[in-house]
């Protein structure tokens, strides 16, 4: 549904969102920018890939749009253990990023 506290979501459904611009500055801050290429959380997307880049086949040659499907909803040819090592992975990620800690749409400032 592409409905989160994510700038370009927000900015997408008109929601309490002037630009759907990073906090980066570099890009729109979509799923894709978030879980793969967002500077901010370098560190933490370290720690993801490692835990599921083996899970994922040739995943250095997978674009970052392919990477991203996998990271939300795995894929059907895997294995359900491996989906839920790739899915549990992404949460963590998440967690460890702590975007969603305060929500940006209900911040009054």
């Amino acid at each position: 549904m592409d409905f989160s506290d994510l700038r370009a979501h927000r900015f997408r459904h008109n929601f309490n969102c002037s630009s759907p611009t990073c906090r980066c500055g570099l890009e729109n801050e979509s799923n894709t920018h978030y879980l793969t290429s967002c500077n901010i959380f370098s560190d933490q997307r370290k720690n993801l890939y490692a835990s599921v880049s083996s899970h994922i086949p040739n995943f250095n040659s997978l674009s970052n749009e392919e990477i991203t499907q996998y990271l939300l909803y795995g894929n059907k040819s895997l294995k359900d253990d491996i989906n839920i090592k790739i899915l549990t992975g992404t949460i963590s990620f998440i967690k460890a990023t702590k975007r969603f800690d305060e929500l940006e749409a209900f911040d009054e400032t």
